[in-house]
């Protein structure tokens, strides 16, 4: 194994104990800290990711009334999902 994957695979160790060892509210910050160890950045996201389908929320169309219920005139909704 070549030095660099061995460094990779000593900080997912690091990171997978880590998880258990060091306080939740810490560990982004803290594995954060460890990685800047092996890899040099100035700035990083934050992120998960899911290989597990999950449904996709859609939210509900707006309704608009075509004709309004008082006066029997045109609403003049201009939302475009008429």
């Amino acid at each position: 194994m070549k030095p660099a994957e061995q460094s990779v695979d000593a900080l997912i160790r690091s990171l997978y104990r880590g998880s258990s060892e060091v306080p939740f509210a810490r560990f982004k910050d803290w594995a954060l800290e460890q990685l800047a160890g092996l890899l040099r950045f100035d700035a990083a996201w934050w992120g998960k990711a899911s290989f597990e389908p999950r449904p996709v929320w859609v939210p509900p169309r707006p309704r608009c009334a075509t004709r309004s219920p008082r006066s029997g005139a045109s609403s003049g909704c201009t939302t475009g999902w008429n």
